[in-house]
């Protein structure tokens, strides 16, 4: 482009100058180029297959886009193409479909299908995590807002699983306001306990803090490989005593790193192993951790912080992880009246894009995602003006209060 503009400007001061005899006639010669394919391969192969372009669309058509990864760019570009995908009419809202009957073939999206077929791959086979920005859902109803998501996550993974004892499905990651100040504080890294792929659904970021933060355990495993082997070798024993808080049996050990098919898989709870005060205290009489595993949970950690990534959340965001190769964090944050953070968490499971795992592993995934016995449970918190949380059902046929036991809510995440 740079030397057909300064061709045509020498052309035009050539013409101006005057005074200055010109020839008759200019003989121009063309110019010779090279065929990209070769006479033979044009004779092997269909002539169809070497047409170029009728015609190059206008140049306002090309995206903007270049060789360094633009996270904002790619993120407005997102809620751009998912508009432009008509989501919101796609989106069956209002149909009466609930629960395990939400799923591709229930929930057609035409035009956002391929987009999410490519996120999916993204997720298991490719950097691990995806954002979704720009669902549109403050005139959506609990019903609505649930179907949606769970319509679109189904492109990403067919099955949801049961996030606890009483079978609740999704659960709402919010500040409950018991002891306040450690409701809200930073959480360390870890992964969620029985699920291939983790999901959350941001319905309000709330005023200040809550960043979600992720690190590559592929990462921290190489790192560990290099400076401390033999915390690599700590982290797969099978003997990290796994507290069940007051079921039996009260606890179960396994280990938190394998390898599996090829493939790193890291897989632990802090809370779980270490016990968090304001939201389950470790059960007394159970073993602890020992000194060398102490300082391998400290490692992930801490070399995890080192290879972070801080990613913005805004309303509307749709964020998947993959819960297998992908730790994650949380930073402290703050509420107001007014301004609350919350966000909708999913465990979800692919039968055909999940990695192989480990004999310890697919008893923990039997238990969530395919365990009939726990009926399903939705629940929506909701925010009075005044600030209270109300828990109410999805569907007008659920139970009206909460299931017995522990809230459908959490302060994990």
């Amino acid at each position: 482009m740079a030397d057909q503009v300064g061709f045509r400007l020498a052309q035009t001061t050539f013409g101006s100058i005057h005074g200055l005899v010109q020839p008759a006639a200019v003989q121009v010669t063309p110019v010779q180029t090279v065929p990209y394919y070769s006479l033979g391969l044009q004779a092997r192969f269909p002539a169809q297959l070497f047409k170029g372009a009728e015609t190059l669309p206008e140049i306002s058509q090309y995206a903007d886009v270049g060789y360094e990864y633009d996270e904002q760019k790619h993120l407005r570009r997102t809620e751009a193409r998912l508009q432009a995908g008509c989501l919101r009419t796609d989106l069956p809202t209002g149909s009466g479909i609930k629960g395990k009957d939400i799923n591709q073939s229930s929930f057609p999206l035409p035009s956002l299908g391929k987009t999410l077929s490519k996120v999916r791959h993204d997720i298991y086979h490719g950097r691990g995590f995806a954002t979704l920005r720009g669902f549109k859902m403050d005139a959506l109803s609990p019903a609505d807002i649930t179907t949606a998501y769970l319509g679109l996550t189904s492109y990403i993974a067919e099955k949801r699983g049961k996030q606890n004892q009483q079978g609740t499905m999704m659960i709402n990651v919010v500040n409950t306001g018991e002891e306040v100040e450690r409701a809200n504080a930073q959480i360390p890294f870890h992964t969620d306990l029985v699920c291939d792929t983790l999901s959350m659904l941001t319905l309000s970021s709330g005023p200040v803090g809550g960043s979600g933060i992720l690190a590559s355990a592929w990462t921290v495993y190489n790192e560990l490989a290099e400076s401390r082997p033999d915390l690599i070798r700590v982290l797969s024993e099978p003997d990290w005593p796994f507290d069940t808080h007051g079921r039996d049996p009260p606890y179960y050990k396994r280990a938190l790193l394998y390898y599996e098919d090829g493939k790193v898989i890291t897989n632990y709870s802090r809370r779980i192993l270490c016990g968090e005060p304001s939201n389950g205290p470790r059960t007394p009489g159970i073993p602890g951790l020992t000194e060398a595993q102490a300082e391998a949970i400290d490692a992930l950690h801490a070399i995890g912080r080192r290879h972070e990534l801080k990613q913005s959340m805004e309303k509307g965001d749709i964020r998947f992880v993959n819960n297998l190769a992908i730790m994650h964090r949380r930073d402290p944050y703050g509420d107001t009246t007014h301004d609350h953070r919350h966000l909708l968490r999913l465990w979800l499971h692919s039968d055909s894009q999940c990695w192989k795992l480990p004999l310890d592993l697919q008893l923990a995934w039997e238990r969530v995602f395919n365990d009939d016995e726990r009926k399903e449970e939705w629940h929506l918190v909701q925010y009075s003006p005044t600030g209270e949380q109300h828990v109410v059902p999805v569907w007008d046929d659920s139970d009206p209060r909460p299931p017995p036991g522990p809230p459908p809510v959490t302060r994990c995440d």
